[in-house]
């Protein structure tokens, strides 16, 4: 996947283990922020359909797993399988 960096640069995404699996043909959409994904409401609506750009870590010194941040996108509709 090659994600938008400046105005006429692409860089080059790497797999994340335990990410899922993406079709030969890839996916595209817009990548919207989800910040750290610690609520269902940290996801915006316009990224239904889209790609969830979720940060790592949580907020403050809050931890938030993985499954967690999974979790409340998909509890939304914003993560396919």
């Amino acid at each position: 996947m090659l994600i938008p960096t400046g105005a006429d640069t692409l860089s080059r995404a790497k797999a994340l283990e335990y990410a899922g699996q993406i079709p030969s043909q890839g996916i595209t959409g817009m990548i919207y922020s989800c910040g750290y994904a610690a609520s269902k409401q940290d996801c915006p609506g316009t990224v239904n359909g889209n790609i969830a750009l979720i940060e790592r870590g949580g907020p403050g010194r809050t931890a938030v797993t993985f499954a967690t941040k999974v979790t409340n996108a998909m509890a939304v509709g914003r993560l396919r399988r």
